[in-house]
């Protein structure tokens, strides 16, 4: 019997510390940037269904395309049937603490040395740029499609070393199609085989290859036609010229490898200069010198050469050669499967220098020791930073002042602590406010032509109250977009506040413009209710009930003009309907306790008024008394 290689148990280390330096990420809440958008919003998220899985599959994040990623977003639901934090951020670090293992794998197999292999996976493992890909809920991609990248080839090798078993080979496709699927990263997978036949010095296999770049090309297609790369979205960055789209190219290689010898300096994503200065066109020396000392070393140092140019392979896509659009050029995030080739080369280098240098054993060791406890500190550090947002936006706002984008997230940032703060501390809560409002402007000042900073200055005269400023507000954004129908609804929920018939104007104009938009024909029926005109709110109501059937308050907003007109039978109908569909809507409870008194059936209408009571309903107590005697 083969006796068990202990040494191996070195490859959970890495895991162990890994986990130890994410052990704060319990208590980070989700960003406010991207997560909001594209997870809690998420319509097709909501239920697991063939039609909400189809839609993923035709769902384009940006010119990124990841229907795989988004799926996984169905087991992170809680029992209420909202979005859980703690499992999103857990089945995140799970996936990052698993890679760590892959990472360790692929290593020793590569190298067959156990020293190498751990310590390179424990550097991946706590390098602070790894932050963003677990604490960002949307920066799962990279995590996902590293995990079954590291996977296919961990299964490229088995296949060639055992006599190309076909199961390895089924193992190997199927995991490069959930690479495929979870992260465009993976298009550059038949590059990263070469990489590795290169490093074990073994003959290419023509069919891996032939198969790998023509399922790489297909999802490549499928992707482009979904996404539209190919026609890229600005937004508000600069429009390089195709010089100075190289330059920029060329300063990414060399910031990316910058952030991780040092990432002393993170923020979530980096803005577009407004200008290129000599610091950029020194970036270009350096970018330019890791293309030649990656070709220099392919002679004379194989595996050295290998290790850099799976940096270069993964990182040359995204390195703004290309303009992908956007306004952020770089983002800590994108180096998650890239700086495996960096760390790899730093370990790998010094274990050679050590090998020729005996006397210098004692090096290796403490220089490990010293990287460790840097990179663990830093990324405690910098986790802190993404439990307070506000923090969280001050780094890109110190890293650059001209950031306008930062200071609007860092505005929503300072609004939700506002939101947060109990009315009893009026004082704190109007200084975040103050805050979000400066931040909303110094926004605006920077990017005027950006409607999504008039939006965040919006939110903050909401929460103030301040309807006039709200108003005049919603009416800059409806003369930047002609066609923005929603601005015109929300300027209708605030102009009925003060004047039912301009508000019944404001929702009919809405409603003529996206008839099938059904907030509005709630909003008009409530307006016609008040007004005692019950022919047209029963018509928007039912246009209601038509377009949103699922929706309880639609049968609750009915159901009371019914009892309103004294037809208590249809009353009661949609009373039932809407408790079927919601059976924790208070004001459903305390309506039909109200309905059951007129029918008679007074123990019926106190059980209502029980629950109504039960849920939070207030100011009922004297109802409570007169029909219950409680």
């Amino acid at each position: 019997m083969k006796k068990f290689n202990y040494q191996l148990l070195y490859l959970l280390l890495p895991v162990f510390l890994g986990f130890l330096a994410f052990y704060n990420l319990k208590d980070v809440p989700l960003a406010n940037f991207e997560d909001p958008l594209y997870i809690i919003s998420n319509k097709f998220l909501k239920t697991v269904s063939g039609e909400n899985i189809s839609a993923l599959f035709n769902l384009p994040f940006g010119v990124s395309y990841r229907p795989l990623t988004f799926f996984t977003y169905f087991f992170n639901y809680d029992a209420q049937g909202a979005f859980s934090v703690q499992a999103i951020h857990s089945l995140n670090l799970w996936l990052h603490l698993l890679n760590v293992g892959l990472v360790a794998w692929l290593v020793y197999l590569l190298t067959s040395q156990i020293g190498v292999s751990t310590v390179t996976a424990l550097l991946f493992a706590i390098h602070p740029t790894k932050v963003e890909a677990v604490a960002l809920g949307m920066a799962r991609n990279e995590t996902l499609g590293a995990f079954f990248l590291l996977m296919a080839l961990i299964s490229y090798l088995y296949y060639k070393q055992y006599s190309q078993q076909k199961w390895l080979l089924a193992l190997l496709f199927g995991a490069l199609f959930g690479a495929l699927f979870s992260s465009l990263t993976a298009l550059v997978f038949p590059l990263a085989v070469l990489l590795i036949d290169k490093w074990k010095e073994q003959k290419i296999d023509t069919i891996v290859l032939v198969v790998s770049v023509l399922a790489c090309l297909g999802v490549g297609v499928l992707a482009g036609n979904i996404t539209g790369f190919t026609l890229p979205n600005y937004e508000f960055a600069p429009d390089y010229n195709l010089f100075e789209r190289i330059v920029l190219g060329f300063y990414t290689l060399a910031f990316y490898v910058f952030q991780f010898l040092l990432p002393a300096f993170l923020a979530p994503m980096y803005a577009y200069p407004a200008e290129l200065t000599i610091l950029h066109y020194v970036g270009v020396f350096i970018g330019i010198g890791l293309l030649l000392l990656a070709a220099w070393l392919w002679r004379k140092q194989p595996q050295a050469a290998v290790a850099l140019a799976w940096f270069l392979v993964f990182i040359l896509p995204i390195a703004n050669f290309y303009p992908l659009g956007g306004k952020y050029f770089a983002a800590d995030r994108q180096l998650y499967l890239p700086s495996l080739g960096l760390v790899l080369l730093l370990v790998y280098g010094v274990h050679q220098w050590l090998n020729t240098n005996k006397k210098m054993q004692w090096l290796g060791t403490t220089l490990a020791v010293i990287v460790t406890i840097a990179y663990t500190y830093q990324t405690y550090n910098y986790l802190k930073k993404w439990e307070d947002h506000v923090e969280l936006w001050n780094c890109s706002i110190n890293l650059d002042a001209n950031n306008y984008h930062a200071y609007a997230l860092r505005s929503e940032a300072f609004c939700g602590k506002a939101n947060r703060t109990h009315n009893d501390f009026e004082k704190i809560k109007n200084e975040y406010l103050r805050q979000g409002m400066f931040s909303a402007m110094k926004a605006i000042e920077l990017q005027p032509a950006d409607v999504t900073n008039y939006y965040q200055k919006l939110q903050v005269h909401k929460i103030l109250q301040d309807y006039p400023g709200s108003d005049t507000l919603l009416t800059k954004i409806m003369t930047m977009q002609k066609d923005n129908w929603h601005s015109r609804y929300e300027r209708a929920e605030i102009r009925k506040k003060f004047n039912f018939d301009e508000g019944i104007r404001e929702f009919s104009i809405v409603i003529k413009e996206k008839p099938d938009f059904a907030p509005p024909y709630e909003q008009r029926g409530v307006l016609y209710y008040a007004q005692k005109k019950y022919p047209e709110a029963l018509a928007d109501f039912e246009k209601l009930v038509q377009l949103v059937p699922n929706y309880d308050n639609a049968y609750l907003r009915r159901g009371s003009l019914y009892h309103a007109l004294d037809r208590v039978d249809d009353a009661l109908v949609d009373y039932n309907k809407a408790l079927q569909l919601n059976q924790y809507n208070k004001e459903t409870y305390y309506n039909r306790a109200l309905l059951m008194m007129k029918m008679g059936n007074q123990q019926q209408a106190c059980r209502d008024i029980d629950m109504a009571l039960q849920l939070g309903m207030q100011k009922i107590d004297v109802i409570a008394k007169e029909i219950c005697g409680q």
